[in-house]
């Protein structure tokens, strides 16, 4: 159980980096230039 613990953390981390990425893409330059 400890394994697959450890694995969901380590495919949770990118994914969340992922899914913040492509909200940031699809927000557009507005939300960049709101918080740049």
């Amino acid at each position: 159980m400890d394994e697959s613990h450890g694995s969901a953390v380590e495919w949770l981390v990118p994914l969340a980096f992922s899914l913040t990425f492509a909200w940031v893409v699809w927000q557009g330059p507005g939300f960049i230039l709101t918080f740049g």
